[in-house]
Order: structure tokens, then C-alpha cells, then sequence
């Protein structure tokens, strides 16, 4: 069976005390156990599998991907799911009933606007967005990091959808570095522009020919119309932006993100795609409301713009608008390092990287991506897992406390040559003509009048005692 509910994955969970296990750290949910919510998340690591910061048992759960039967091995981190479940007291543990996955789109890349792996792709006439939090996965291995990515190579992207061409991805998985005969290319969206004398309908700026479709799944006896939320599946190589359809799948009959009824309580994470007017904004596709009992955590009414990452707490009202009881801003990764660890703190929920403690907390990505000499990866892994002396990459932001917070932490093979890497904004140039990134000071060998504050650069370098010795220094556009 496949949920048909919300092209970006409504996690339905009835939050019902009981037993479970307990998160590691800050960071989950603040939402009130017992209650009947409507959920959205990403996974963010296993043991068993962390979603919105809640970690839930699965050893009873039913897994489904794309509406087939699937295991935990099948889901990864930076999908967004679908859970149905319970929530503990603690707020940050619970156990799952039904885990469900299913991607926004799968094709060939037309076009890449990328640099240093941030930026955008095209895929089936959708733009898909990628930031510095976007996980990254890839079946071909010549193609090991997002700037890799090239045109014709064919990827599987997870994340949050306007519906109407755009995509802001929470996950890019490669799945081959050039489209095969019959390889399944898919596409989730708003229909528009129906014409129904010529059996076409657009999905952004990708035109659905559906004279050619065997398989109606879900549709109404009126059939298809402009505004419903509907999959286009096919096995054919896409000519131009024509997309000939052999399946066509009803996602939601009204287009909307989520159904529910007046007074249900609903959580959603996702992406601001209407800003801020007149009391209400929209996320993914869902209109929310915000009055004077509206709280806020890490932001404030003036934050809420397009492109945003919020979590929104809160109840439908008899129109469906989602009226918000709290508001938080997920802020995004500023600082990337790559370099071994000094240190790991299973007290204080940290590590030690370039001299610069970094807090990891349930919300963080952790992944295990190290091969080196036939050894396989962790696959639960976690702080416990690290020790000093591993290579990672570090994805982080500074909260208003000067606390450094991993959005991501993956471990690598080592670097034989010990060359580490820094990406971020220069906050600071010395009188001696050092830069200072996020507390990291650099020394460059270069004019002070190369480089000026608010730049973010990408050094790759030694490190020793508390200062990275670049061997290059470039700035990132």
C-alpha cells in the first residue's frame, strides 16, 4: 500500500506514552506526548532510526519503499519519510508502526549550476536546489561527491517540493552515470496546463504526454485535472522535455500537502516556498497562520523567507491552514572542515576538530562512509563509534550562544599526505595578515589586500599547533 497523502511525506503519528529508548542528546521534539499529530522529517542517522530528532525503535515496524516492501537496510540517511508510531514522554524516543519512503524524482541531470557542490541541477524539467546540508549517496564509484555530478548522469533526489517544478533536496543519490534502455524514470508534481484533446499535462517545466499510459492508479472516474498531485512513471529516454508516460499514479486528489480535519494537531519540516504576507506564509504546499500566541526558537517573524528551513508546530483550522503554536528555524551548515579528530567527548556530546569543538546532537547527520582495506562501513553510527585520530567531514553552524552544532558528520578514509580542508566566510584578517574562519586562523602567504571579510574561501592545507598553513587558498562564488 502506498500513503496518499503528501508529495512530501506527512508523518502520521499517534504520540502515545509508553516505554522506549532514549535519545543521546538535545534536540528532538518539543511536542506534546499522547497526541495525535501529523509528522514530517528526514532521517538523520539509525539505532534505530532518528527522525525530527526523535529516535524510534523499528524492530516491529512494516518498511515500505515507493509503496513495496523494503527493509531499515533500504532507507538511508537525508530521506524524507513517512512514520507512523508512538512518542515516549521523554519527547525523544519512541517506536515506529510503519516507515514509508518515496522519492521526488528520478531522471537524467539536463543542466548543472553548481559550485563547490552548492547550487542547483535539472532533472525532468525540475530545478532541484542543493545546499550545504544535502546529503549524498552514489551507486557508480567514479562519482564520489556532488561536484562531481555531471549531465546525463542519473540520480534519485529526496527532499521538500513546491509541487510546481521546484525541489529543495534533503538527499542526491546517483544511481548510474548514464541512462540504460528501460531504466524507471519518475517525476512527482502538480498537474497544469491539462489539454486533454492532446493528452498532455505539465509537471514544472516538464510536459507529461499520457496518450501512451496503461496504468491510472487512484484517479477518480472524472479522471485527470489541473491541480491534483499525481507521479508520472516511465521506461523511454526523455526527448527534449517530454516525458512519455506509461504509469500515471494519484498522489492527492486536491493537490494539498496534507489532509486533515479542524483541530488536528500537525508537525511539518520543510521549506518556506511563500513568503511572509499579511499573517501567513506557506511551507511545501501547506498555508500557516501565526497570531500573537505564536512562539519562535532560533528565529523571529522576520526570518521567515523563501528558501527557509523551519519546523512548525501547530492545529488545522476548519480551512485547512495549519495556525502555528511554534515555530523553529533549522539554521544551516555555515563551516565545512575536513581533517582527523583531536578529541571526543561522550559527556559532553562533542568532538574536537581543527582545534574547534563541535557539539553533535539528534538532529545531526552522522554516516559512516569508510572503506579503506575492505573494511565496511557502521552502519549505526554514532558518537560512540568515533575516535581520536579518524578523518571527517564536519558540516556546522554557530548558534546566538557561540556554540558550534554539527549538521552533518561523516567519517572517511584517511588522508595519506595529512592535507586538510576549511570551507567558510572570513570573519576576521589579522594585522600580520592571517585569516580567521569560524575561530580556525590560517596562515596564507598572501597580501592582505588578496582577500576581505564576508569572502568564503576554500583552504586546503597543514595543521599544527592552532594555526592551518595553506597550500591554497581560493575563493568560492
Amino acid at each position: 500500500m502506498k500513503i496518499k497523502k503528501p508529495y512530501l511525506s506527512v508523518l502520521i503519528s499517534a504520540l502515545i506514552a509508553g516505554g522506549g529508548l532514549v535519545a543521546c542528546s538535545s534536540g528532538g521534539s518539543s511536542g506534546e506526548a499522547g497526541a495525535l499529530k501529523n509528522r514530517s522529517g528526514v532521517i538523520t542517522g539509525f539505532g534505530s532510526v532518528f527522525v525530527n530528532g526523535v529516535e524510534y525503535e523499528t524492530d516491529n515496524a512494516i518498511i515500505r519503499i515507493d509503496g513495496q516492501p523494503g527493509t531499515e537496510d533500504d532507507l538511508a540517511i537525508g530521506m524524507v519519510v513517512t512514520l507512523s508510531g508512538s512518542v515516549n514522554d521523554d519527547g525523544a524516543s519512541g517506536t515506529a508502526l510503519s516507515i514509508d519512503y518515496d522519492d521526488e524524482v528520478k531522471g537524467s541531470i539536463s543542466a548543472i549550476n553548481l559550485s563547490g557542490g552548492i547550487g542547483s541541477i535539472d532533472i525532468l524539467g525540475q530545478t532541484i536546489n542543493i545546499d550545504a546540508d544535502t546529503s549524498f549517496e552514489s551507486d557508480d564509484v567514479n562519482i564520489t561527491a556532488i561536484s562531481m555530478l555531471q549531465v546525463g548522469n542519473v540520480v534519485e533526489v529526496s527532499g521538500y517540493s513546491t509541487g510546481a517544478g521546484e525541489i529543495f533536496a534533503t538527499r542526491i543519490e546517483v544511481k548510474s552515470a548514464v541512462y540504460s534502455d528501460g531504466e524507471k524514470m519518475e517525476v512527482k508534481g502538480l498537474v497544469s496546463n491539462l489539454d486533454t484533446v492532446a493528452m498532455t499535462f505539465d509537471i514544472g517545466n516538464l510536459t507529461i504526454d499520457y496518450s501512451n499510459v496503461s496504468k491510472f492508479d487512484d484517479f477518480p472516474a472524472s479522471g485527470i485535472r489541473d491541480g491534483q498531485l499525481v507521479e508520472a512513471k516511465t521506461r523511454s529516454a526523455i526527448s527534449g522535455n517530454i516525458m512519455v508516460a506509461t504509469e500515471l499514479e494519484l498522489e492527492s486528489e486536491d493537490g494539498k500537502y496534507m489532509d486533515g480535519d479542524d483541530g488536528d494537531e500537525v508537525e511539518i519540516e520543510g521549506v518556506v516556498t511563500v513568503a511572509l504576507d499579511g499573517g501567513q506564509f506557506t511551507i511545501n504546499d501547506q498555508i500557516v497562520i501565526i497570531d500573537d500566541f505564536t512562539e519562535f526558537e532560533h528565529g523571529s517573524v522576520a526570518g521567515i523567507l523563501v528558501g527557509v528551513k523551519l519546523e512548525v508546530e501547530g492545529a488545522l483550522d476548519v480551512d485547512g491552514r495549519l495556525v502555528a503554536s511554534e515555530i523553529e528555524f533549522r539554521e544551516a551548515a555555515e563551516t565545512e572542515i575536513e581533517a582527523p579528530i583531536q578529541a571526543v567527548s561522550l559527556e559532553n556530546n562533542s568532538i574536537t576538530v581543527l582545534g574547534l569543538e563541535i557539539q553533535v546532537n539528534t538532529l545531526t547527520r552522522m554516516k559512516d562512509e569508510r572503506d579503506e582495506d575492505d573494511m565496511i562501513p557502521e552502519r549505526y553510527f554514532s558518537l560512540s563509534d568515533l575516535t581520536v585520530g579518524d578523518w571527517v567531514e564536519v558540516s556546522f553552524y554557530e548558534n546566538d550562544s557561540n556554540a558550534r552544532i554539527a549538521t552533518e558528520v561523516e567519517r572517511d578514509d584517511g588522508h595519506d599526505d595529512g592535507m586538510v580542508k576549511l570551507e567558510g566566510v572570513i570573519t576576521e584578517i589579522t594585522e600580520t595578515g592571517m585569516l580567521v574562519v569560524s575561530g580556525i586562523r590560517i596562515n596564507a602567504s598572501v597580501s592582505m589586500n588578496t582577500f576581505s571579510v564576508g569572502e568564503e574561501v576554500e583552504v586546503e592545507g597543514m595543521f599544527a599547533d592552532g594555526v592551518l598553513t595553506a597550500t591554497s587558498v581560493s575563493i568560492d562564488d
